[in-house]
């Protein structure tokens, strides 16, 4: 992996932890509060058993909204250079490949969730190498959310369009 240079910015942030809830952390609401200084607690602490504090700089995951608009603004552009510059400014190069695919013979939807309620484009290297849309006519007025209880955007617009209901098929014959 290439050092990242000082001038340039990561295609990364921290995720915002302090708008989660306990129960992000395994840990949730009244009844994690109601087991400190129990009995059973204090039973387990003599066992040798401690809740160990959180410990500083831990890693709790990537909000990799800047990558994914990185990769939109570079459609059209040669592949490897692009590559190589989202390469360097990410811990990981895995996340790349989430949005882009080198091999688009199995592509069926235009589109990837990119967060919860978000979905953007999905994006594919062409024969020539050059980093392109797998359908650049679909937009935000072709996508049809899948629930109607949060706010869905595509490619960081809000989709207005109706829920689209979920068709469950059965597969007995009866």
């Amino acid at each position: 992996m290439a050092r990242r240079g000082h001038d340039q910015k990561p295609l990364w942030r921290k995720e915002n932890r302090r708008t989660h809830s306990l129960s992000v952390q395994g840990r949730g609401g009244p009844e994690y509060r109601w087991q400190w200084h129990s009995k059973a607690e204090k039973r387990a602490e003599a066992q040798g058993v401690t809740r160990g504090a959180m410990k500083r700089g831990a890693h709790h995951g990537l909000d990799l909204t800047p990558l994914f608009h990185f990769l939109l603004s570079k459609v059209g552009e040669p592949w490897e250079p692009v590559h190589r510059e989202a390469s360097a400014r990410l811990p990981d190069e895995a996340p790349i490949f989430w949005m882009v695919r080198e091999n688009p013979g199995r592509l069926r939807q235009p589109y990837i969730a990119g967060g919860e309620h978000a979905y953007l484009s999905r994006l594919f290297v062409d024969e020539g190498g050059l980093l392109q849309q797998v359908d650049p006519t679909f937009g935000v007025e072709d996508f049809f959310p899948y629930c109607p209880c949060h706010t869905h955007t595509f490619t960081g617009i809000v989709a207005t369009n109706p829920c689209r209901e979920r068709a469950f098929v059965s597969t007995s014959d009866g």
